[in-house]
């Protein structure tokens, strides 16, 4: 495996690589990033059900809050598609972590914060389930 900082300079090759590339990434994407690989493995496992992550209004307003969260980071199983999720996910987040919002934290979670609730406001109406 053969990983790439943000410079386009070579890193480490292997398992030492890996985790050093992990631990380059910003904070937020970092956190993000690492949610949502676990609820992909975990689903993976069978430790949760993919039911219990979607967006339900219904059953958010019965006390199943997770759901805010889980909806937004939850891309199903690992295939192709996942991994190209991830990829955006990590590659663009960290352009705005790391660019726009270098020095201003908060702003950038008050960013991710904002479009999420725009995006579960229209999510009734348009019956999204994953966002």
């Amino acid at each position: 495996v053969i990983l790439f900082d943000n410079m386009n300079n070579q890193v480490q090759q292997g398992p030492e690589g890996l985790l050093t590339w992990y631990h380059t990434i910003p904070p937020y994407t970092r956190g993000y990033f690492t949610l949502s690989l676990s609820l992909t493995l975990l689903t993976t496992l069978d430790v949760i059900s993919p039911f219990s992550l979607y967006y339900n209004y219904n059953l958010i307003m019965k006390g199943q809050v997770w759901r805010l969260l889980t909806c937004f980071c939850y891309f199903g199983t690992f295939s192709i598609d996942f991994l190209f999720h991830q990829y955006f996910l990590v590659r663009y987040s960290r352009l705005l972590e790391q660019g726009e919002f270098v020095s201003k934290p908060s702003s950038f979670l008050l960013f991710l914060l904002f479009g999420a609730a725009c995006m579960l406001a229209i999510a009734p109406w348009l019956h999204l389930n994953f966002l």
